[in-house]
């Protein structure tokens, strides 16, 4: 498992190699952008998926996003970068080659991130403490 470091509302081209941010696409869609070095030839790539804070990976491809512990939060499952190249043998044909794949820990996300809250609204009703009128 790899970590990725948070910056809250960043600009997604200024993200760093394993720096992320997370922000709304539009209306209910949370997008998870990242920098990471690819492992076929190490150059820097940036990558965008879709997110489901507070929840596990939802239908078609959207990744599931878990607080684990304060400013740290889990992606699953596993992301699997491919790029489609031509192939060696063959310059008419194409294959797949994985340039990342990992389950990404996400270290530094402040509490107060709008994300943080999506989906939890429930938990936090469930634990609060009711009254007694």
């Amino acid at each position: 498992m790899s970590d990725l470091w948070y910056r809250p509302r960043a600009d997604v081209k200024e993200l760093q190699v394993d720096e992320c941010t997370i922000y709304l696409g539009r209306p209910g869609l949370w997008l998870l952008a990242w920098r990471f070095r690819r492992k076929t030839d190490g150059k820097p790539e940036r990558r965008v998926i879709p997110v489901s804070p507070n929840e596990g990976p939802q239908a078609g491809p959207t990744w599931g996003l878990k607080r684990i512990e304060a400013g740290r939060w889990q992606i699953s499952p596993s992301i699997q970068c491919i790029d489609r190249v031509v192939a060696d043998d063959d310059p008419k044909n194409y294959k797949d080659v994985e340039t990342w794949h990992e389950t990404p820990a996400i270290n530094g996300v402040p509490e107060d991130e709008p994300w943080c809250t999506v989906g939890a609204f429930l938990c936090r009703c469930v634990d609060a403490p009711s009254s007694t009128a």
